[in-house]
């Protein structure tokens, strides 16, 4: 026995196990899971000073309980070791020097609160999500900083072989769109886009007068040479035949995928004009809308574009409805909250559009429309009249009546 004198050591007495400081979590819900979304802005400023400072006490609770296990896991370790290795320095447990002087852990330091009953792996997740909602804000600001910038390097489409004068900032943009067949175009639109001014936006109704077609209408042009790119570029001449001037891009659009971009803008606010009733298993349509204002998803956007037989004059009815739609959803749809859908809306574009415009017009073209009053957007439809032509029902255009709105349209300077 080692002849140094020690002093007696007692064991210490046992901290008590966790189950006796320490509830097993509480089980009330966390009053702070709605976000404040549901409170007035006032309410909102103290629910998160309030939130806030629960956060904080519950990080503090456990900070304190951590610690207390590594006290307790100290301790067991110490009273593990084998009796030998106090023997080999000549020592027993019971003889060996006192530890310094340790102050008692006051249980109460330990209790559990009343108002922190969410488990530390809980608040881990509470913090993640706080900090991808912080990345997200970032990653928006990113967003539309970059898209201000593309939408100032934006350039007016021009198709002007001929080299005619035209007014600077003013371009024309043929819209068509395909039935489910994908072979006539249902529905087709001139816009006019002048940087600064009003919009335009013309319905050329789908049966008007073309020759040397078997039906004789505008809308079989496009499939006449199988469609794609061939079918569109037919379709930009017979229309340049009928308004006199060659539009300066298109976008056909298969009218399915205006279901999918309604539904990824969120779907639009609309004022139905009548009751829409109208099945047609040949086309797989079924259209079922009630008149009045309501909230429409992408199939009932297309149900009421593509409605017309209910209708007094049938196809010129729905093409006003038609532009009155578009006008009231481009308001809708063109505001910040809807700049996240982009990437989304782009990828659409890309893969489903058979389109002349490249990236920069697209650009171009949503400057415009965010700069320009919508409300005020002018809509009319190409002057004429109903007539047959070797028992083909057509649309024959008035191109007297028609000259003054065209050149409205026009982009090309007019001689005095």
């Amino acid at each position: 026995m080692n002849d140094r004198k020690h002093s007696q050591r007692k064991r210490p007495d046992p901290i008590p196990p966790q189950e006796d400081l320490y509830a097993d979590y509480y089980p009330e819900p966390d009053p702070y899971t709605s976000g404040g979304a549901h409170l007035t802005p006032e309410e909102r400023e103290r629910y998160y000073a309030e939130r806030d400072a629960y956060y904080a006490q519950r990080d503090a609770y456990y900070a304190r309980r951590d610690a207390y296990y590594a006290r307790r896991e100290a301790q067991e370790a110490r009273e593990s070791r084998e009796p030998e290795e106090w023997e080999d320095r000549g020592e027993s447990y019971e003889e060996a020097p006192a530890p310094r002087p340790r102050r008692r852990t006051d249980p109460r330091d330990y209790e559990p609160e009343d108002d922190i009953p969410e488990p530390k792996k809980r608040q881990t997740r509470r913090r993640h999500r706080r900090r991808s909602r912080r990345a997200l804000r970032r990653t928006l600001w990113l967003l539309l900083l970059a898209g201000l910038v593309l939408l100032l390097m934006g350039t007016a489409p021009v198709r002007n072989p001929g080299g005619a004068a035209r007014e600077p900032g003013h371009s024309t943009i043929l819209l068509a769109g395909t039935d489910r067949g994908g072979s006539r175009t249902d529905t087709i639109m001139l816009l006019s886009l002048e940087r600064g001014e009003r919009l335009r936006l013309l319905s050329i109704p789908r049966d008007t007068y073309v020759p040397n077609y078997s039906s004789y209408k505008l809308n079989a042009v496009y499939g006449a040479v199988g469609g794609g790119e061939a079918g569109m570029e037919l379709l930009m001449d017979e229309t340049a035949k009928i308004l006199g001037f060659a539009p300066d891009g298109y976008a056909l659009v298969d009218m399915d995928v205006v279901t999918r971009a309604v539904d990824i803008l969120g779907g639009v606010d609309y004022d139905v004009p009548q009751d829409m009733d109208y099945d047609d298993p040949s086309q797989d349509l079924s259209i079922h809308l009630h008149a009045g204002e309501q909230h429409l998803n992408g199939e009932q956007v297309l149900g009421l574009l593509r409605f017309r037989s209910g209708y007094a004059d049938a196809d010129i009815g729905r093409t006003a409805v038609q532009r009155d739609f578009l006008r009231q959803a481009l308001g809708q749809w063109l505001r910040p909250a809807h700049l996240r859908q982009l990437p989304a809306l782009l990828s659409l574009y890309q893969e489903n559009v058979t389109s002349s415009l490249r990236f920069r017009h697209l650009m171009w073209i949503v400057r415009v429309l965010i700069k320009a009053d919508l409300k005020d957007m002018e809509s009319q439809v190409l002057p004429g009249w109903p007539d047959m032509v070797n028992g083909s029902s057509v649309y024959m255009a008035d191109q007297s009546a028609a000259a003054e709105l065209l050149r409205e349209y026009s982009p090309y300077k007019i001689s005095p």
